[in-house]
C-alpha cells in the first residue's frame, strides 16, 4: 500500500509540475495564463479527488478481502499443524519400537 501511494503521490506531483511548466512557458497574455492556471488548478483538485476515492475504495476492497480469507487461511494452519504433530508422533512412536527392538536383541 505504500509503494502505491508513493506511486500516485509521484504522478500528481509529476502532472502538478508539468502542467505547471507547459502553462509558464506557453506565449499567452496574463489574463489568459491566469486562466489556465486556474482552470489547470481545479482540474488537478477534481483528479486528486478521484484518486483519493479510488484509493479509498481499494484499500476498503483489500481489507474486506483479507478479512474473508483469514478463517480459511488460520484453519489451513491449523489442519497443517496438526497434520505435523500426528505426524512427529508417528514417527517418535517408530523410533521407540526401533529403540526397544534393538535392545531386546542385544539384550538376548
Amino acid at each position: 500500500m505504500a509503494k502505491s501511494k508513493g506511486m500516485i503521490s509521484g504522478f500528481i506531483v509529476g502532472g502538478a509540475v508539468g502542467a505547471v511548466s507547459a502553462l509558464l512557458l506557453a506565449p499567452k497574455s496574463g489574463k489568459a495564463l491566469r486562466e489556465d492556471v486556474s482552470s489547470c488548478a481545479r482540474n488537478m483538485g477534481h483528479k486528486t479527488s478521484e484518486v483519493a476515492a479510488n484509493v479509498g475504495q481499494y484499500a476498503s476492497d483489500l481489507a474486506k478481502s483479507v478479512t474473508n480469507q483469514l478463517p480459511r487461511v488460520v484453519s489451513s494452519a491449523s489442519d497443517a499443524a496438526q497434520a505435523v504433530k500426528e505426524a512427529s508422533d508417528d514417527v517418535a512412536d517408530t523410533v521407540k519400537d526401533n529403540l526397544r527392538s534393538a535392545m531386546k536383541n542385544d539384550h538376548e
